[in-house]
């Protein structure tokens, strides 16, 4: 099976990709627009630079054996702080120093991993979690992702509700869209759920603001239940 040796899946201008195999001998033949690759797609032989945001899809051929399994990432050029001023992010919870992914944490272009003490998580219980970022100037957008960890053995649940928001001025903020969840009735499998708002039409602002309301308590059927639920979130992604 094919994998990638590319660092990251977001990233700002370009991305350098490159495509290993676990086996030798094998021909790696890939697509960059969803669809499934077949012998016809095109054949890797060496790494490529993309520009925009595109779902690689990758198979291994060789001859005498079938198919290999799917590889499929998806990488995206997103608006992010590389180690600058800008854009920043003003933290509008509580900061738990236990569950502390960092001032620019939520931005850094770094996705959190299945594990919740990896540090790159914003642990947050009893409040929302509310944050604003300043882009530095007018910019266009697109669409807004924000992402949470789902843990409930561990009392990680997801977000009842997340609403983003732009600004021009930082003071005055419009609603772009929101995304409501329902209570899951049984522990589901340790995972990341990413909430994704297309926006209705590109929309130039400076500010976006997210706000992530927790469920009020831990269902029935749960140990903790009556108990208030974390909410684990990582990587505002800003397209």
């Amino acid at each position: 099976m094919p994998y990638t040796a590319s660092n990251g899946r977001l990233f700002l201008d370009s991305r350098t990709i490159e495509l290993k195999n676990m086996n030798d001998n094998v021909a790696i033949h890939y697509t960059l627009d969803g669809s499934i690759p077949t012998e016809k797609s095109p054949l890797y032989t060496g790494g490529f630079t993309i520009k925009e945001t595109a779902v690689l899809k990758a198979i291994a051929i060789k001859n005498g054996y079938e198919p290999s399994r799917l590889l499929e990432t998806k990488f995206t050029k997103a608006i992010f702080n590389s180690g600058g001023e800008l854009p920043s992010i003003q933290r509008n919870y509580t900061v738990r120093s236990k569950y502390d992914n960092g001032e620019n944490g939520l931005l850094d272009g770094q996705y959190g991993s299945e594990n919740l003490h990896d540090g790159r998580w914003a642990g947050v219980v009893r409040e929302n979690l509310e944050a604003v970022v300043d882009l530095g100037k007018a910019t266009t957008i697109e669409s807004l992702e924000l992402g949470f960890l789902i843990n409930t053995s561990s009392w990680l649940f997801p977000p009842q509700k997340v609403t983003y928001y732009t600004s021009e001025n930082g003071k005055d903020f419009i609603e772009v869209g929101s995304v409501v969840n329902n209570m899951p009735e049984t522990h589901p499998k340790i995972h990341i759920e990413r909430y994704t708002k297309k926006l209705q039409q590109a929309t130039t602002t400076r500010y976006i603001k997210v706000i992530a309301k927790p469920f009020d308590a831990i269902p029935a059927w749960h140990m903790g239940a009556g108990n208030n639920p974390w909410i684990f979130a990582d990587e505002l992604v800003i397209e």
